[in-house]
């Protein structure tokens, strides 16, 4: 994979991604910019050097040859084998050695954060039938996904009027219309909202 700066226009990474964004990983920056994973490139490698994969130049508390991304068995793993000097953080716990990572992990490199995403290939949006109640609920979902941070089921549930378990219900029942997979606590429901939103399922109006 040659190099690509965390630094360049905004078009350039986008651009990129968008082809190989149904079905891969990416990474998300502050600003919105993606740097999409290719297994086929895989080790990924980030840090300082030129000869990195992902190039962070910008942020000097990030070493030249900080972490990097491995595949390893249909999942992404964050390798920090001690190369780094301020370490590397998933979710604010620093990795000693690998971490598997899941959908909307924070991580941290020096200084600079990134959104670890996944997208599975998208479902046609008019394929998927929804009820009122499960629009509404999904809608709710992808508000605040894209505000303030994904809510919980008993907000979702305040805010539309219904009962926490109805809501987990829905969700569970969107996840398989949607052809989402259960994951472990939000993760899910991340997934969900990603899919939704990326398919137009859920309209930029509805939020």
């Amino acid at each position: 994979m040659a190099a690509v700066s965390a630094t360049p226009p905004a078009d350039d990474l986008q651009t990129r991604a968008e082809p190989d964004r149904a079905g891969r990983a990416f990474l998300v920056f502050a600003d919105q910019r993606e740097f999409p994973l290719d297994p086929e490139s895989a080790p990924v490698t980030v840090g300082r050097h030129p000869s990195c994969d992902l190039l962070i130049e910008q942020d000097d508390q990030v070493s030249r040859q900080h972490a990097r991304f491995e595949r390893v068995e249909g999942h992404w793993e964050l390798v920090d084998d001690g190369s780094s000097r301020n370490g590397t953080f998933v979710n604010e716990q620093r990795v000693r050695g690998r971490r598997r990572l899941r959908g909307g992990d924070t991580l941290r490199f020096g200084s600079t954060i990134l959104t670890f995403r996944l997208q599975a290939g998208p479902a046609p949006a008019a394929a998927v039938d929804l009820s009122t109640t499960q629009r509404r609920v999904l809608a709710a979902l992808c508000r605040s996904y894209r505000s303030t941070g994904l809510a919980t089921e008993d907000a979702i549930a305040e805010e539309l009027f219904l009962s926490a378990a109805a809501v987990k219900t829905h969700l569970r029942v969107l996840c398989a219309k949607l052809t989402v997979e259960q994951l472990p606590g939000s993760d899910a429901w991340a997934r969900l909202a990603e899919r939704a939103l990326y398919t137009g399922l859920i309209s930029e109006r509805e939020l």
